[in-house]
C-alpha cells in the first residue's frame, strides 16, 4: 500500500478504500482530493500519508476547494492527455529521423504501441525511458536532435499511462460539488470518483447532507431526516456510460451504516452490467447487512440512545420502514 500513517480518527472507515485504491493503482496515480476529512488526514502538514514504491512512484496528490474538486480533478485530466499527446508527437518525429539509433526507434515505436495499456506502458516505459537518456548524455549539442531528446525526457513522469482519481465526501459529491461532478461524470472521460460516504458533514461536525437516510438524526435533522437519500449511483448510471460500484459495511465501532461509492466513467463502447440479473441480486444480499440489524439499537455503543430515541417515534418509524421497503428497487449499482 501507498498510504500509511494518516493520523485520521480512529476507526475511521475512510483510509482503508484509500489504503486499497493506492494498493491496486497507486504507482500512477493522480489524486484530486475535496477539502474534508480526507483532505486533512490526507495532506495536514508537517505529515503526508501517501507514500512510493521501491522505485520511487506513487500518488500525485493535490487538495482543491470544496466546490470545485471535480473540475479541478478534470483539468488534471486534460493535462495530462495534453502532455501524453506530446509525448506521441516527439516520438513520431524520432520514428521519422533518419539518423536516430535503432534501439531507440523500437523503444519508440514499442511505447506508442502499449500507451494506452497500464501494465505494458509500464514495461515499455522503462525501455524508453533509458533509450532516451542515453541519447541525451551521448548526443553532442551540435546534434539538432538533442533538444527534442530533452524535451521528451523532461515528460518522462507521464510515459506510464496514468489513472486520475477525484476524492471526496458526500457534502462535496451529493451536496456543494456536486454540479462540478455531474458534468465530469458525463463528459464520458477515463476519470474515477470515489466517494467516502459517510453520510453526513463529517469535518464539520455531524450535519445531515443529500446522503443522510431516512430517519437519521443528525444536525439540522433532529427529528429524523424526513426524506429519502439521494441515489447518487442511479443517477451516474442513467447516462448509460457510466460503471458503478457499490460497496457496504458495518462499523463495529458504532454500528452505523456506512457506504462507499467508486464511480469510473468508462466509454460506452464497454458492455453495462446488468441491473437485475440473479447473479447480481445474489451479490447484493451477500453484501447486504440483515434488515433487523439496521433497525436494532447498538447495545453498549454510543449510538445506542439515538437510535432508542429515534424507534420512539412512530413518524421516524414509519418513514424507515418506508425506505427499506423501496430500496431494493432504486439500488441498481452493481456491488464490488
Amino acid at each position: 500500500p501507498m498510504l500509511e500513517f494518516s493520523g485520521a480518527c480512529a476507526g475511521c472507515g475512510e483510509t482503508p478504500y484509500a489504503k486499497l485504491v493506492t494498493q491496486l493503482f497507486g504507482d500512477r496515480m493522480y489524486i484530486a482530493n475535496a477539502t474534508g476529512c480526507s483532505s486533512i488526514w490526507g495532506g495536514s502538514a508537517p505529515s503526508f500519508p501517501y507514500t512510493v514504491n521501491k522505485q520511487g512512484r506513487g500518488p500525485a496528490w493535490a487538495n482543491s476547494l470544496f466546490e470545485d474538486n471535480a473540475e479541478f480533478g478534470f483539468g488534471m485530466l486534460q493535462a495530462g492527455k495534453q502532455r501524453r499527446a506530446q509525448v506521441v508527437e516527439q516520438l513520431k518525429s524520432v520514428l521519422e529521423y533518419p539518423d536516430a539509433p535503432a534501439e531507440l526507434k523500437a523503444a519508440a515505436q514499442g511505447w506508442l504501441d502499449a500507451k494506452d495499456d497500464a501494465e505494458a506502458s509500464k514495461k515499455a516505459s522503462e525501455v524508453l525511458e533509458a533509450e532516451v537518456k542515453k541519447a541525451v548524455d551521448t548526443w553532442g549539442e551540435d546534434c539538432p536532435g538533442t533538444i527534442e531528446m530533452k524535451k521528451l525526457y523532461a515528460n518522462r513522469d507521464v510515459f506510464v499511462k496514468p489513472s486520475f482519481w477525484v476524492f471526496g465526501g458526500d457534502g462535496w459529491a451529493y451536496d456543494i460539488g456536486y454540479g462540478g461532478l455531474d458534468h465530469v461524470l458525463a463528459s464520458g472521460e477515463n476519470i474515477n470518483i470515489m466517494v467516502f460516504d459517510t453520510e453526513v458533514y463529517s469535518n464539520t461536525g455531524g450535519q445531515a447532507s443529500k446522503a443522510t437516510p431516512t430517519g437519521a438524526v443528525a444536525q439540522f435533522a433532529a427529528a429524523g431526516k424526513a426524506v429519502k437519500k439521494k441515489d447518487l449511483a442511479q443517477i451516474a448510471m442513467s447516462y448509460g456510460y457510466i460503471k458503478s460500484r457499490w460497496a457496504q459495511a458495518i462499523s463495529r465501532r458504532s454500528t452505523h451504516l456506512s457506504r462507499r461509492r467508486a464511480m469510473t466513467v468508462r466509454p460506452s463502447s464497454l458492455p453495462m452490467p446488468p441491473a437485475s440479473t440473479t447473479a447480481t441480486k445474489t451479490a447484493w444480499a451477500s453484501l447486504s447487512p440483515p434488515r433487523s440489524r439496521r433497525l436494532k439499537p447498538a447495545i453498549g455503543t454510543s449510538s445506542a440512545s439515538t437510535r432508542a430515541r429515534r424507534l420512539r417515534s412512530p413518524l421516524t418509524a414509519s418513514l424507515l420502514r418506508a425506505n427499506i421497503k423501496t430500496s431494493s428497487t432504486t439500488r441498481f449499482a452493481t456491488p464490488l
